[in-house]
């Protein structure tokens, strides 16, 4: 805490952040800095920018050579935690009334840092369309469905889940403990109906696996990484007509993968 105090107070003072992110590509002397100040809007006197330079040097984010200053590994390491801080927030801005709605405080600290894609992918607020959206992205998956929870898993969903983990799809699910039963009664009264066995049943079953949980859980879905979607419960823990957030963006699919296998590696294997 006393290294870091310093520095925090540092990067707080005037145009401090904005010299480091300048320095980001190459080094300048403090005439350089000055005018790109200038250029930016903020006039300050030599003296004055050479005194905002010399503070960063003695918290050793930048080292002088021949007259030139340049970020240190020190500084260019808390650069990239400052651009990535900015990202976040960007992000977060967008959806911080959301989370007092709907707060997430039940997912492990780790995966909280990571909430400020939901301001960044698209809303779904009709809850038609979530299930619609589901079901779509298990028609379209060629490989690999990973699902929490989860209200949608319905008739249709199941249906069709049966008939593409015969063909070859890996479907992984994490379910509530007390649904179980109801799962797996309205699969096997697929299998039953399309008069699965065999060898089919088989591929069938170690295609399609079920992990149960207790407690608080988003609707989540990822389609062969293609694409995912996350539904955040309300404050009683219901997930039912809350909204939900989609994307095919990396990073939003990357976190939603994180809480999908931040449950599985906490559910219980369901034999059926």
């Amino acid at each position: 805490m006393e290294r870091l105090e310093p520095l925090v107070r540092e990067l707080g003072l005037e145009n401090r952040i904005f010299i480091l992110k300048r320095l980001k590509d190459r080094g300048k002397s403090v005439a350089q800095i000055r005018k790109e100040l200038k250029d930016s809007g903020i006039s300050k006197p030599f003296s004055t920018v050479g005194r905002y330079v010399k503070s960063l040097e003695d918290l050793h984010l930048v080292c002088e050579v021949r007259n030139e200053f340049y970020l240190s590994l020190k500084g260019r390491l808390v650069l990239r935690w400052i651009d990535g801080l900015e990202h976040e927030l960007v992000g977060f801005e967008g959806v911080e009334t959301f989370l007092f709605e709907y707060p997430i405080d039940y997912l492990a600290d780790e995966l909280l840092f990571g909430v400020h894609v939901l301001g960044l992918s698209e809303r779904v607020e009709d809850t038609f369309n979530v299930m619609w959206n589901t079901v779509n992205a298990v028609n379209s998956a060629e490989k690999e469905v990973l699902v929490v929870n989860t209200d949608i898993i319905n008739r249709e969903f199941g249906e069709l889940a049966v008939e593409k983990c015969v063909k070859g799809l890996r479907l992984s699910a994490v379910v509530y403990s007390s649904t179980v039963k109801e799962r797996i009664d309205m699969l096997n009264d697929i299998i039953k109906e399309k008069g699965i066995c065999g060898s089919s049943l088989k591929v069938l079953k170690e295609n399609f696996v079920f992990k149960s949980i207790d407690g608080t859980a988003p609707n989540l879905i990822i389609a062969d990484d293609t694409g995912a979607g996350i539904s955040l419960p309300n404050p009683e823990g219901t997930n039912s007509l809350t909204p939900a957030f989609k994307s095919a963006d990396k990073e939003f699919i990357d976190w939603v993968r994180s809480i999908f296998v931040w449950h599985w590696s906490r559910g219980e294997l369901v034999t059926w």
